[in-house]
């Protein structure tokens, strides 16, 4: 198991990769920052570097961790698939199943269970109808053997202001074998003594190294990394159908369930209230520009801008090869309230060619975006301008800023060129429409004579 980090100075703490078994084995690779690496590669391309790198061994494999959404909170792996139940046989029966068929999901790698397999152990059983006909009790066989093995405290030694504990338990060479244990004496009620084999037997087994737990239900997870070139939302999506055809089978066991979560489950999250914020954001302009222009139907024409500028975003992240993330879906509410900016330029001037010389729509329309043609270009240009620097960074954390960046100047340069064609489009089929329902409303209330 390998875990890589990107920070240049400090520990590495403890974490769920802490190998819990002898046959396994922690990697912890620190990055070195990204300007003073000699070949500029981000960490994802380093990663998967790493993880070609790694021979081929029989009966092992190896598992390559970004340590970073971890140690900042964030849940372990692009994806990862939680099964629920009550019978721990049966959810390594489902996990292991759901694991083959994740491992077999093109653009998924580095498959993993949480749980490990079991560790040997031999485990007494008592035999409660015996124990019941000696009048002894499961909980008294139990502390006996306790204390026969491991010991019981029975007190304090002080010896020159210095206290030792008093440990009662056979010597070793009477518990130094299972055979020898299953002779121990076990005391009844009435003084009498039975050796432990009479009430109790011992079984071969195999342990669990760990019980998860979530939501009070017994848990394993499944998880995994998106390899590179993949996008997140489509092979979540192309493993999901493949799960939900797996539950809808006879090779699921009733009364278990599961749950894709990880960084997919984050995202979507994200993606919910991100469009909440769209939406506020969407209305609280829409709100502020009625209440100043006095009027809700030019508001209405002004907020076209909003797709001409959701055009520019994607084109943007297209070309530059960027994926619609967390950071590129900030800037698209930073545009929000950026690219209304020339549509009240223009609109404004429109109307006040309208009202102050009493100019006809079609030659409003015209000079208006003549004239109001420098002062659009140069607001969205300073603007543009003013992002390049954060779009074209290669620095520490390029990665979270760039997105943003070549959204905001997509967006706007689409918005902006597309503004002085459509906005005035629309505002004429919007001012002829109120036109004409005005005159309707005059002629169904008689205050117009019908043609």
């Amino acid at each position: 198991m390998v875990g890589a980090e990107t920070q240049d100075k400090g520990d590495i703490g403890m974490s769920s990769t802490t190998p819990t078994n002898v046959n396994e084995g922690t990697i912890f690779i620190k990055f070195k920052l990204k300007e003073k690496r000699p070949v500029k590669m981000s960490t994802d391309e380093m990663i998967d570097m790493i993880r070609q790198k790694f021979p081929k061994l029989k009966n092992s494999k190896f598992i390559v961790l970004d340590m970073s959404s971890q140690m900042t909170g964030g849940e372990q792996g692009d994806i990862e698939v939680k099964i629920y139940g009550d019978n721990l046989k049966k959810l390594n029966e489902l996990s292991k199943m759901l694991a083959d068929t994740m491992r077999n999901t093109e653009g998924l790698t580095d498959v993993d269970i949480s749980i490990r397999p079991g560790t040997p152990e031999m485990r007494i059983i008592v035999d409660k109808d015996k124990c019941a006909r000696l009048g002894l009790t499961a909980a008294q066989v139990g502390n006996a053997i306790n204390t026969y093995t491991l010991g019981t405290f029975a007190g304090r030694y002080t010896d020159n202001d210095k206290q030792i504990d008093i440990t009662i338990k056979l010597p070793k060479k009477y518990r130094d074998s299972m055979s020898k244990i299953l002779t121990l004496p076990i005391i009844t009620k009435t003084g009498a003594s039975v050796p432990l084999s009479q009430v109790a037997h011992i079984a071969d087994t195999v342990g669990p190294t760990e019980i998860q737990r979530e939501g009070q239900k017994r848990k394993i997870s499944i998880t995994a990394t998106v390899a590179k070139g993949y996008n997140l939302q489509k092979v979540a999506a192309r493993l999901k159908k493949k799960l939900n055809e797996i539950y809808n089978s006879a090779l699921w066991e009733t009364g278990y369930t599961y749950d894709i979560g990880g960084q997919y489950s984050q995202m979507k999250d994200l993606f919910k209230w991100m469009l909440i914020a769209a939406l506020v954001a969407l209305l609280l302009v829409y709100m502020v520009m009625a209440s100043q222009f006095e009027s809700f139907l030019h508001p209405f024409v002004i907020m076209f801008t909003q797709p001409l500028a959701v055009i520019g975003v994607f084109w943007a992240l297209l070309i530059t090869g960027k994926t619609l993330s967390l950071p590129s879906l900030m800037g698209l509410v930073i545009l929000i309230g950026i690219v209304v900016n020339n549509g009240i330029v223009l609109v404004d001037f429109i109307n006040q060619l309208r009202r102050r010389e009493g100019m006809p729509e079609y030659e409003a329309i015209v000079k208006a975006g003549t004239i109001r043609l420098r002062p659009v270009l140069i607001t969205a240009l300073t603007t543009i301008f003013g992002m390049l620097p954060m779009a074209l960074s290669t620095s520490q954390g390029s990665e979270m800023r760039a997105p943003m960046a070549i959204a905001i100047i997509g967006g706007l340069t689409t918005a902006t060129f597309l503004t002085l064609l459509v906005i005035p489009v629309i505002y004429s089929i919007f001012e002829r429409a109120s036109v004409k329902a005005k005159r309707n409303a005059k002629k169904l209330l008689g205050l117009e004579p019908n043609e």
